[in-house]
């Protein structure tokens, strides 16, 4: 008899495959790296895959292992949150959506221009620490 861990893995890299991504036409940069969140008692670590547009964002949040634990797409003032079951959750803003569904906080607004180093204006930075 197999192990049962084996059929779960099977199973896991399955899902992944329903959550591929797709290329926005006006693509600023691809950016693909880890990801480690602590959201309370709660950690997580794995990779991520995200295309940036003017007109649209498209992450992909893979376990360290590579199974998909999200897609997450915003067009427009529109955001859309598969999970690897696959569910769909949708939202105006992809903090709250990814709060809610995943335990901690993507900061989608203003991201793009923090890991190009430069001001952000939909995100602008607090006086207050």
């Amino acid at each position: 008899m197999r192990p049962r861990w084996l059929f779960a893995m099977v199973l896991l890299l399955g899902a992944c495959a329903q959550l591929q991504t797709k290329a926005p036409q006006d693509v600023e940069f691809d950016l693909t790296g880890r990801l480690a969140a602590r959201y309370g008692n709660e950690a997580f670590s794995g990779n991520i895959a995200w295309r940036h547009a003017k007109s649209a964002d498209e992450m992909l949040i893979t376990s360290s292992l590579g199974a998909g634990v999200a897609r997450i797409v915003r067009q427009g003032d529109s955001v859309v949150l598969t999970t690897a079951e696959p569910r769909e959750y949708k939202a105006t803003d992809a903090e709250s959506l990814t709060e809610e569904v995943l335990g901690f906080r993507v900061p989608l607004a203003g991201l793009a221009d923090w890991v190009r180093g430069r001001p952000s204006t939909e995100a602008p930075a607090s006086a207050e620490y």
